[in-house]
């Protein structure tokens, strides 16, 4: 059996796949009873990929759904296949939990009975909102950062190839091979040194 939670708005809904039988619905229940303890209290669990279920199983369910409503909550179920359903039907008495053909008409039914956002819900949807609109903000400032490093880089190989230039005009014109032979290697010298060195830098003496 495996689970997976997703939320929709104020609802939780377990994904559940495989064959929960008594040993693996324990597992099922203690996530359940997990959500209860972290304030999640309206619970779905979607049932569509479960392959085998234990009536027993599900009469606990009701048990849960009980002790949700305790907490202005409920434990709903969506998705069993007819023949887990032919299970549940003779299940007596039968379990007072409500059951969906499909999660897109549990999902339905469901945002059809929220009520309209009061004013403070509204105002902390703002809020987050808002908070939202800062991160992207503060994502931008890093990426300006990077532009600014960026143009930083540029202007250095601009100043680089400045100085590149300079050495290249004084070493234009040897007077013999010998001495062009020799003009070249300070060339070459020079070049590394200017490569080597830091920005703001001395070039390195020969």
């Amino acid at each position: 059996m495996k689970l997976k939670l997703a939320r929709d708005k104020d609802l939780n809904i377990l994904g559940i796949s495989g064959i929960v039988d008594q040993k693996n619905y324990a597992i099922l229940r203690a996530g359940v009873s997990q959500l209860f303890k972290t304030g999640k209290n309206k619970i779905l669990l979607d049932m569509a990929e479960v392959e085998d279920l234990d009536p027993a199983a599900f009469m606990d369910l009701a048990q849960l759904h009980a002790l949700a409503r305790e907490m202005l909550g409920e434990v709903m179920v969506c998705g069993l296949s007819p023949a887990i359903r032919q299970k549940v039907a003779v299940i007596q008495p039968p379990p007072a939990i409500e059951i969906f053909a499909s999660l897109a008409e549990a999902l339905g039914a469901i945002n059809d009975r929220r009520a309209p956002p009061s004013p403070a819900q509204e105002a902390l949807d703002e809020i987050v909102n808002l908070k939202k609109r800062i991160l992207e903000l503060e994502s931008a400032s890093d990426a300006n950062k990077l532009r600014a490093e960026n143009a930083s880089l540029k202007e250095q190989v601009e100043r680089l190839q400045g100085q590149l230039v300079a050495v290249m005009l004084e070493n234009r014109e040897p007077n013999s091979i010998g001495d062009w032979r020799e003009r070249h290697q300070l060339l070459e010298d020079q070049i590394a040194d200017l490569l080597a060195q830091p920005e703001g830098g001395e070039p390195k003496k020969s």
